[in-house]
């Protein structure tokens, strides 16, 4: 891949998780091109067979950012396979202002597959707010007294 080239969503992979790198998402009939750090990414994998079945709304891919502006994005992919409105798969995109503002936007997501893909919160977060880390006095047990 070119030094300078910009990254689709068929890029969106754990292989960038915590690069900052410049992207170029697809959105229905258009595209958006933004600087940022992929925080965390979901994708539908072939072996859940179990969210396969005609007739149910699933999400694809969801993929979580940190713009370089210091917004929140989140990307993601529905298939709206045998819905009697819409039908195919649809790209959609939410900015926002906070972290917090993404968990809830992110939280309230109704899909079929939503157990499955509501771990990348925990996977942006840990990202974001890392826990500090003990000093090994404090994970050492304390001497007797003599």
């Amino acid at each position: 891949m070119p030094l300078f080239a910009r990254l689709h969503a068929k890029h969106l992979t754990q292989k960038y998780v915590g690069k900052s790198k410049r992207f170029q998402l697809t959105r229905n009939d258009g595209s958006v091109r933004f600087s940022g750090t992929l925080l965390a990414v979901y994708r539908l994998g072939e072996d859940d067979e179990d969210y396969h079945f005609p007739g149910l709304t699933r999400l694809d891919l969801l993929a979580l950012f940190r713009t370089k502006s210091g917004r929140f994005l989140a990307y993601y992919a529905v298939d709206h396979e045998g819905n009697e409105h819409i039908d195919g798969r649809r790209e959609y995109l939410k900015v926002c202002e906070s972290f917090e503002q993404l968990e809830d936007f992110v939280g309230r997501m109704r899909y079929v597959n939503a157990p499955r893909f509501l771990r990348v919160l925990d996977q942006a977060r840990s990202l974001l707010f890392p826990a500090p880390s003990k000093p090994e006095a404090a994970l050492s047990p304390p001497a007797a007294e003599a």
